[in-house]
């Protein structure tokens, strides 16, 4: 019994399909027109330290009680959300409890084995943090590594970020076996700033699902936040920030008139369904309402270049600014961007 418990663990059917709601303590910072840049170079801004909680959950059960105070204190405000998510009150009690649980066992010596230098990490970190400090975004106060048991691989609650390192352990990590191809691909090291910038602009600048919402506005919305992560992470592509391989991305530009002219004829662009726009804009092995050889979440892809279309015929406009205004609901938007079906 012991053994398959760790195999579901170690295959990270954790907790199912968790879906977390938190109150999102965020302090807006004032937000600016442009691209946002402070003007620092990206070589001289220092890197955001990943504060490893995930140790000091390791190492808590044989720690002297001496030492505990001090641990507690240090990581309060990690305890704290961890606290509510787990229903578990009392600081000891819980760090007592995560020291012990069998995902602690399991992963964090294999963060240590496949995961040992967060220093690339913590330099993209310090770059984000530089471009989305003066937007409409903002930085968490502080950025803690964690092992976290669920499907979500970041939380953002009270101001702060928990990262679960365990989701970023590499695509050919023995836990990650009986994953989807695509969801491999989103378990590498080198999208763990990109996965917070994410987590950052659904945070704070969420996408309001109103009686005007259709697949189109969802689909600009998206396409919004890539352009809000891409700003703020230079080094990142689109075909990164959407986790396509060669041919995937190949195939997305190769085909990208016919994925419109399919999603105009068939209606789907000012569908209400919501169940139509995540067809089109959730993570799945393709996009099959558009072509079963499509990659997952073409919409996305759309979005984004109907998005980047927009900007380039409006570079007075920020993408953050446009997402705090909503304009992904503005009927003029597409008609602006000049986007029929081929990107700039």
């Amino acid at each position: 019994m012991k053994n398959c418990v760790n195999l579901a663990i170690k295959s990270m059917v954790m907790k199912g399909f968790f879906s977390l709601f938190l109150t999102i303590i965020y302090v807006s910072l004032c937000g600016c027109s442009g691209s946002g840049l402070s003007g620092v170079e990206a070589d001289s801004v220092p890197p955001v330290a990943i504060e490893r909680f995930d140790r000091a959950v390791g190492s808590f059960g044989t720690m002297p009680e001496s030492g505990k105070d001090s641990v507690v204190s240090l990581y309060e405000p990690v305890i704290k959300v961890m606290g509510r998510i787990e229903n578990v009150a009392d600081a000891d009690s819980l760090m007592s409890m995560l020291s012990a649980s069998r995902a602690t066992a399991v992963f964090q010596p294999d963060i240590e084995s496949y995961l040992p230098d967060l220093s690339a990490a913590e330099a993209s970190l310090g770059v984000l943090k530089d471009r989305m400090a003066a937007s409409a975004v903002g930085f968490p106060s502080r950025v803690f590594g964690a092992v976290i048991p669920y499907d979500q691989s970041v939380i953002i609650a009270d101001s702060i970020a928990i990262i679960g390192l365990n989701h970023y352990l590499g695509y050919d990590y023995p836990g990650y076996a009986g994953f989807d191809d695509y969801r491999r691909q989103l378990k590498v090291p080198s999208r763990i700033a990109g996965d917070l910038a994410e987590a950052l602009v659904y945070t704070s600048l969420p996408y309001v699902s109103d009686a005007g919402a259709t697949a189109l506005s969802r689909m600009i919305y998206e396409g919004l936040v890539l352009a809000v992560v891409m700003e703020a992470l230079p080094d990142l592509t689109l075909q990164s920030a959407l986790a396509y391989d060669d041919g995937q991305m190949d195939w997305a530009l190769q085909n990208e008139a016919r994925i419109w002219e399919k999603m105009a004829t068939d209606n789907m662009l000012y569908n209400s369904d919501p169940a139509v726009a995540m067809r089109l804009v959730a993570p799945s092995p393709s996009t099959n309402i558009v072509n079963p050889s499509s990659p997952g979440r073409i919409g996305r892809f759309v979005g984004y270049r109907i998005v980047e279309a927009y900007l380039s015929v409006n570079p007075e406009k920020s993408p953050d600014q446009l997402l705090s205004d909503r304009a992904y609901y503005n009927a003029s938007f597409l008609v602006g961007s000049g986007y029929t079906g081929r990107g700039k």
